[in-house]
């Protein structure tokens, strides 16, 4: 599982840099090789756990969803820039990809 950058993006507010074509181009090299996963029925009952367990109040509750829909879909690892945010979910392990 995998997340956008935390705070200012690293080319301004232009996210990674790329024009839309070329976000077009990796969009669908990441549907042709990876499989998208559909929230499970369950998840709200996984989101609400990991918000009532960790505390989680505002924006943070966005983090929350996507450590729920992990550990939802038994990803034990999350791919992300933004490996601060998620440090009070143990249930991850995670991954910045700098680190690769």
């Amino acid at each position: 599982m995998a997340t956008r950058r935390a705070g200012k993006p690293p080319h301004g507010s232009n996210g990674m840099g790329l024009s839309a074509s070329r976000t077009d181009q990796w969009l669908t090299y990441w549907l042709r090789n990876y499989p998208l996963l559909n929230d499970p029925p369950d998840l709200p009952v996984h989101w609400r756990r990991v918000v009532r367990v960790f505390n989680v109040l505002g924006k943070k509750s966005h983090d929350a969803r996507l450590a729920a829909a992990a550990q939802a879909h038994h990803i034990p690892t999350l791919l992300t820039f933004n490996t601060k945010d998620f440090h009070r979910f143990p249930v991850l392990q995670l991954l910045d990809p700098r680190s690769l």
